[in-house]
């Protein structure tokens, strides 16, 4: 089964690609997905840990399933 911190560390890479793909500042993430630069730049650097709260806002905000954030298949090995 995987652990929190390889389950976190795979969710923020996913982020983080996002934004490289799309060409966004830190200041459009916030916009659209209601969350503090402070706390986008916190999760991104690994210093704080993602909620459902924060997986729902970013799938909400990027327009995307949370299944395109999360790896389910990965979490149950």
């Amino acid at each position: 089964m995987m652990n929190e911190a390889i389950w976190k560390a795979m969710f923020i890479s996913k982020i983080r690609d996002i934004i490289k793909e799309r060409h966004m500042s830190l200041k459009e993430v916030s916009s659209m997905t209601g969350l503090s630069i402070s706390s986008i730049s916190r999760l991104l650097a690994g210093r704080s840990n993602p909620t459902v709260r924060t997986v729902l806002k970013f799938a909400y905000g990027f327009r995307i399933k949370v299944s395109n954030l999360i790896i389910f298949s990965e979490m149950f090995k």
